[in-house]
């Protein structure tokens, strides 16, 4: 059963020994100092957006999952916002820098505006899927609809563009949590 199944997974992730990470992963992450230092809604933050993807890509950034989706245009209101969205995106990828945008799957889900879509790398789904137990000892890689259409994680298009996934085909894969922590930064840190 799943159950048995993720126990003995659980067993074995304490026994055996930590592993080294074969590439070095940063998580830039939205603290109460960020919060603090932007106090405008998310939705706003094209700009700062834009600010913290093109200083990652200046500070040798080689891949950025974005899962602060980009979902609604300013065009409207404030047309700068846009721009400086687009325009931070596009000088990272002319940098060499993979930026891949994230969404959600669902009758809810979200999908990044098309214009931030048309000058990222590529794009992949942010959906964790628990086991029963509530337990997530596994990521769900890609997601084949009943049109035929295929979905992938933003995981696995980062691990692409790593080089690290050829021509495998699968739907699902354990996380591997016998590596250690990755390492996280504030975003205000970055945007400073």
């Amino acid at each position: 059963s799943q159950r048995i199944n993720g126990l003995v997974y659980d067993l074995g992730l304490r026994l055996l020994p930590p592993e080294e990470n074969p590439i070095e992963v940063v998580v830039v992450g939205i603290d109460d100092a960020s919060l603090t230092r932007f106090p405008d809604p998310l939705v706003l933050w094209h700009e700062q957006l834009a600010q913290v993807i093109t200083a990652i890509a200046a500070g040798g950034g080689t891949r950025i999952g974005v899962d602060l989706i980009p979902a609604v245009s300013m065009s409207r209101i404030a047309p700068e916002l846009d721009r400086a969205l687009m325009r931070g995106i596009r000088t990272a990828t002319r940098q060499g820098t993979q930026v891949i945008l994230g969404f959600s799957l669902g009758p809810y889900g979200v999908l990044p505006e098309k214009k931030f879509l048309f000058v990222a790398s590529g794009i992949g789904f942010l959906n964790l899927f628990p086991d029963q137990d509530g337990v997530l000892r596994r990521q769900v890689v890609e997601i084949v609809n009943p049109d035929g259409q295929v979905a992938q994680s933003i995981g696995l298009q980062l691990a692409k563009q790593e080089g690290a996934v050829t021509g495998e085909q699968f739907n699902q894969t354990y996380i591997n949590y016998r590596l250690p922590p990755v390492s996280t930064v504030s975003f205000a840190d970055i945007y400073d």
